[in-house]
């Protein structure tokens, strides 16, 4: 049975280099490359609708719960990639998204009822507006001519699934996904289908035959990247270095660490100052030879990305930062075999 291949990471810690070395080998592919496949963790996706179902589930909760997964889905179908960078399923996953996503929800149980509850009295401007001119007619008219009250939208869709059958059910949607991207015909690698906030969650969604491979980066340089490199386009951590500490802390703390021993834990550091080790395991870990590495090197050359490394040892000018964070972040910083301090290197 071919294998499924998750990498992932924390925000700016360069999952996609695994995806790189791993599409480097025979029968490993990476539909759309470094693409993220974000419809299962992103705000309104599919573990979202998992916590609202099943847990104090009601009415009200369920019918905003399949509205905002619905709409979440349809957006990330719908929008060009090049508008919203996660999106464009249509063309990157499949042309059948919402068919699968229509049959899910009928999987779990959804149905349609005329009720009316408070979610959708939730006034807009609009609707507003329709109260007053509502008033208005009933006062003109003394109460004779009563217009129907303004509601966002008309009706209810309810589910109250057992756990066990939302979770086949998903397992249904993501397997109609995941063959449409072509895993009956390769080993398929998927960039952040799953981040290290969800892990805990892997036995209910994934078969076996899933492999995780969690990057993790040195924080030193996941600031000094974020702060003076990736001015354009930063990653969503504070800019000034105490509270980067205080925010990035919290964010590994609030992780639920899975023991699953389909899970493997790297560091981007690791790919490049112990490639061979790294290679080896995964070869192992993949139940590959390393023959079938034919393209080494290729999709991730280490003596490239070694100039992302080290950036604080860059400028003077960083240290001051670099060893605040060391000296609060210690326990996630890596211990780098020699000092690599190039300030002429190109930084990507």
């Amino acid at each position: 049975m071919n294998k499924i291949v998750v990498t992932s990471g924390y925000m700016g810690s360069g999952s996609s280099a695994a995806t790189g070395l791993v599409s480097e080998i025979e029968s490993f592919t990476a539909p759309n490359d470094s693409f993220e496949y974000v419809f299962l963790h992103c705000p309104n996706g599919v573990f979202d609708l998992e916590d609202k179902l099943l847990l104090n589930n009601n009415s009200n909760r369920s019918d905003e719960a399949i509205r905002s997964f619905y709409d979440t889905m349809r957006c990330l179908f719908h929008t060009s990639s090049k508008d919203y960078w996660v999106a464009g399923y249509k063309h990157n996953v499949s042309a059948d998204f919402m068919k699968y996503v229509d049959t899910f929800l009928e999987e779990i149980g959804m149905i349609h009822t005329k009720g009316v509850w408070y979610y959708q009295q939730r006034p807009t401007r609009y609707m507003l507006a329709q109260i007053w001119i509502n008033r208005i007619i009933r006062k003109c008219t003394m109460g004779k001519l009563a217009m129907v009250t303004p509601l966002r939208y008309r009706g209810m869709k309810l589910a109250f699934p057992e756990a066990g059958e939302f979770y086949q059910a998903a397992r249904n949607f993501i397997n109609c996904v995941l063959d449409d991207l072509g895993y009956s015909q390769n080993n398929l690698i998927m960039d952040q289908f799953m981040l290290p906030h969800n892990l805990y969650r892997i036995s209910n969604y994934f078969p076996e035959n899933t492999v995780i491979i969690v990057v993790d980066r040195d924080p030193r340089d996941v600031f000094i990247s974020n702060k003076y490199f990736w001015k354009k386009e930063p990653i969503p951590y504070p800019l000034d270095v105490k509270k980067f500490c205080e925010v990035y802390k919290r964010v590994r703390q609030n992780e639920i660490v899975c023991g699953d021993d389909r899970i493997i834990r790297i560091h981007f550091e690791d790919l490049i100052y112990k490639y061979d080790e790294i290679c080896n395991m995964l070869y192992w870990r993949l139940g590959i030879s390393e023959d079938k590495h034919i393209e080494k090197k290729a999709k991730f050359n280490p003596e490239i990305s070694i100039n992302n490394t080290q950036l604080y040892q860059m400028k003077d000018s960083f240290q001051e930062e670099a060893n605040y964070i060391e000296h609060h972040l210690g326990r996630y910083c890596y211990d780098f075999p020699y000092v690599f301090g190039n300030s002429e290197r190109k930084v990507f």
